[in-house]
């Protein structure tokens, strides 16, 4: 079971040339392989 606390949006920033940038994400299970920096946007 899981249940929704809330909702916060989040911002993906990659260099020009990352493959990301020619793709649109539909599903965020590409990203697990991806090294990833996670901070708040406060």
């Amino acid at each position: 079971m899981s249940c929704k606390l809330y909702i916060e949006p989040i911002c993906l920033v990659v260099p020009e040339k990352h493959w990301l940038t020619n793709t649109t994400l539909k599903d965020l299970k590409v990203l697990q392989d991806e090294k990833l920096i996670i901070s708040g946007l406060h």
